[in-house]
């Protein structure tokens, strides 16, 4: 089999000086080098190695085996350095076919070596020669323009037989600095990562690449200060940053009263991930110059921040940098420069009362507002909800069982705002025969469920209705005794009484 140091050959006989292909000597071989195999050739790829793991960057190398004096001789050919720490290193992975070979060496067998331009030799043995996770080598060392370097590995059979890279690095060559990233955060722009170059007058140019192919501005590298997402209620607040890193917000206070002002403000939860792993005790932030710990943080931006405040008052909250707590953004409103509408929250209409739907009242001119933005004015008849209408149904009475019996026909029922009243026409069920001991009953009206739920947090002894009669008669029920099981309300009229 063909290797990296060696070429290798198909399955062939020789005898007396001739090759055949068969072992009797019958067929000949005619052209030996159809049965040979080019030895292996090595892949290269340029990287960084960053935080202890090869990063490739740009283009693999060409690596071309040559004829020279010495065999197995490798030229490099292509881009070369990469910056680390202001110094050139030269960072090259070899492909993971060649750590398979190395199972044949012997811990502290000499495997690697490097040759340094002022003639150092560096050896490396067995249990030196690290492989990456994915089986590559990666070889990393310090290197100057205009010198010359040659890497060589030994073959894992032969101790005399080596694998050689050779380079120059060019007279003329400078560096590039690698400028690692940084992220945007709260409190300062980001910038991406980016390699520089500084000429003799210390004019620094910056590129995209580590080739410095692709000039480019530092504008254009720059990622704009993270912005803090705050909100009233479901208004978002617009932001204007000024000069001093403050943050200037333009919307709506969520809430005024009387001149008593309460702003409602909710904390995007993005804010956390720049607190990651840090105490909850940890003060990230001043609200109106009170601290804040990471703790109550989390607990504002579940549920909002909630500040008292009065008219042309200014309400402050400062995010604190992590790393620098002298280092904050402060995020700003004046109460009384925006328009600061009531939200005033829906109310079910009842059978004692209209209902009225959600809707703001602006605090300055007192005009109702669809919207929390106060752009849709409406009436107030417009959000005004009907009171509910009962329903009545005409019966009799079972006074063996003490039940109502439905008699089948339903009241009309009409209310009579200006009288406070609802008038019931229809049938009359009429010549009872109920127990004298209570009262003469003429006639029984079985009123819907929905009233009981009313009365849910009274005592069983509070009076709920009352009846009046023609005659002057009054009749109060109490809680216990004015509901049927079914949450229903019974009427028992005096026949004599025609109007109660």
């Amino acid at each position: 089999e063909e290797t990296y140091w060696n070429p290798g050959n198909y399955e062939y006989y020789v005898c007396g000086g001739a090759f055949y292909k068969d072992g009797f000597a019958k067929e000949a071989i005619a052209d030996i080098d159809a049965y040979l195999i080019p030895q292996l050739e090595v892949e290269v790829q340029l990287g960084n190695v960053v935080d202890n793991a090869f990063v490739a960057v740009g283009n693999n190398y060409s690596a071309t085996l040559t004829e020279t004096a010495t065999d197995n001789v490798y030229l490099l050919e292509g881009a070369i350095l990469a910056g680390k720490d202001g110094k050139a290193f030269f960072s090259i992975r070899l492909n993971a076919e060649l750590a398979s070979y190395f199972k044949y060496v012997a811990e502290n067998e000499e495997v690697l070596t490097i040759v340094m331009a002022n003639g150092t030799i560096i050896k490396y043995t067995l249990p030196n020669f690290k492989f990456e996770a994915d089986g590559t080598y990666v070889i990393t060392f310090e290197v100057e323009a205009g010198k010359s370097y040659t890497v060589s590995l030994r073959s894992p059979k032969s101790v005399a037989t080596w694998l050689t890279f050779g380079f120059e690095i060019d007279a003329d060559f400078v560096c590039p600095t690698l400028v690692e990233g940084v992220a945007a955060t709260y409190w300062a722009d980001g910038v991406s990562a980016h390699y520089t170059l500084t000429d003799d007058l210390g004019v620094v140019t910056r590129y995209e690449d580590i080739y410095c192919t692709q000039v480019v501005e530092l504008e254009d590298l720059v990622s704009a200060q993270l912005e803090l997402a705050i909100s009233a209620g479901s208004t978002a607040y617009s932001f204007t940053r000024d000069a001093f890193a403050k943050y200037v917000l333009n919307g709506i206070v969520a809430h005024v009263e009387n001149d008593a002002y309460t702003a409602i403000i909710k904390v995007a939860d993005q804010l956390l991930n720049a607190y990651a792993g840090c105490d909850d005790s940890l003060v990230v932030a001043k609200l109106n110059n009170v601290d804040v710990t990471l703790a109550q943080l989390r607990a504002m931006v579940a549920n909002g921040i909630e500040m008292e405040a009065s008219k042309a008052q200014t309400l402050t909250f400062a995010i604190i940098n992590p790393k620098d707590a002298a280092d904050a953004v402060a995020y700003e409103f004046a109460i009384g420069t925006v328009n600061c509408p009531k939200f005033i929250a829906t109310v079910a209409p009842t059978y004692f009362a209209v209902g009225i739907n959600e809707h703001y009242k602006c605090a300055v001119t007192g005009k109702l507002f669809a919207d929390e933005n106060c752009t849709t004015e409406v009436a107030i008849a417009d959000l005004t909800v009907a009171k509910l209408i009962p329903t009545a149904q005409a019966g009799s009475y079972d006074t063996t069982n003490n039940a109502f019996v439905l008699g089948g026909v339903y009241y009309a029922i009409n209310y009579n705002s200006a009288e406070v009243a609802y008038i019931l026409s229809g049938a009359v069920v009429s010549g009872l025969n109920l127990p004298e001991s209570e009262y003469l009953f003429g006639y029984v009206i079985r009123f819907n469920d929905n009233f009981a739920k009313f009365y849910s947090e009274l005592n069983n002894d509070a009076a709920v209705v009352k009846a009046v009669f023609a005659n002057g008669k009054v009749v109060e029920f109490t809680k216990a005794n004015a509901f049927e099981a079914d949450g229903t309300i019974v009427f028992r009229g005096d026949a004599s009484s025609n109007v109660i």
